[in-house]
């Protein structure tokens, strides 16, 4: 058997010389910056373990923080998703670093369960992708994958919405985020992840220096009554947010379908609608589920 030893870095500075020499880079949560500002916004502390073989060579990292009340946490949190050990995933690298982790652990999202009879799926916790590179536009998506009677079912409605009211749909106007705010507000109540952690506000507000930030508002009888906010990476739409006034019957479809023809107009290959599939949206749309897990040692 394999010896190995586990340093805990707890200091950012270093910890994120640690991420750049492990990180592929390739989603969202490979960045750093990404990471940090929900780390900090919930004012966690470093906890980086890394894993030394016999020849003292760093060969893997398990990125993790500790919260305000002590638990051990992914880094970044909540906020982030399939998140995994860099570098040597061997089973004995695994088994060492749960060893380690012998109690006040709370691990999750996970891309993938560590632990048989410890690490659970979290259902309301998928994370919901579409592949979009085949369309021309949602149109051509909805001919693919909806069947004829949704398909007519929901153009009618959209036509009547269209009907009704004048719409207009405006880009990149990011003097609309703290409408953004209300509506988020307004349509998911306490439930509202700027109800529950405000931080988030001033956090969406620092992403639009930081990357490129996606918006769409849509204007319903001169008035802005739905607001996105995607950030592109890498040709990966991520829908972060969104608000849809409720008073409007089926704004919110609109916005949704709105955001994939958008999508795809920008080349995007994959349409990223995170976690959680409240109002089963993601599912009627043809969203796939790729499960996330939690690992937790009291």
């Amino acid at each position: 058997m394999r010896d190995f030893s586990i340093i805990t870095t707890t200091d950012w500075t270093t910890c994120q010389e640690i991420w750049e020499k492990f990180s592929p880079h390739q989603a969202i949560d490979d960045e750093w910056n990404f990471r940090l500002a929900y780390a900090e916004g919930e004012h966690t502390k470093a906890h980086f373990l890394t894993v030394l073989n016999e020849s003292e060579e760093v060969i893997a990292l398990f990125a993790l923080q500790k919260n305000q009340s002590g638990v051990i946490e992914v880094f970044g949190g909540a906020g982030t998703d399939d998140n995994h050990v860099f570098g040597d995933q061997s089973p004995e690298v695994i088994e060492a670093l749960l060893a380690h982790l012998s109690h006040g652990v709370d691990l999750w999202p996970l891309g993938q369960p560590y632990s048989q009879g410890e690490t659970i799926a979290v259902e309301d916790d998928a994370v919901y992708t579409l592949p979009i590179g085949s369309y021309e536009n949602s149109e051509a998506y909805m001919h693919a994958l909806w069947s004829p009677d949704t398909r007519r079912v929901t153009q009618n409605r959209l036509r009547k919405l269209e009907k009704d009211y004048k719409i207009e749909i405006f880009y990149n106007r990011y003097e609309d985020i703290d409408r953004l705010f209300e509506l988020n507000i307004e349509t998911y109540g306490d439930y509202s992840i700027f109800v529950r952690k405000p931080y988030r506000m001033q956090l969406f507000k620092d992403f639009l220096e930081q990357f490129t930030v996606d918006m769409l508002s849509i204007e319903v009888d001169g008035i802005i009554q739905a607001v996105s906010y995607t950030i592109l990476h890498k040709g990966v739409y991520i829908a972060m947010n969104h608000g849809a006034s409720r008073a409007i019957n089926n704004l919110g479809k609109y916005l949704n379908l709105a955001q994939i023809e958008r999508a795809i107009a920008l080349g995007c290959t994959v349409y990223d609608a995170g976690k959680s599939n409240r109002g089963e949206w993601k599912t009627a749309f043809k969203f796939t589920p790729t499960p996330q897990y939690r690992f937790k040692r009291d």
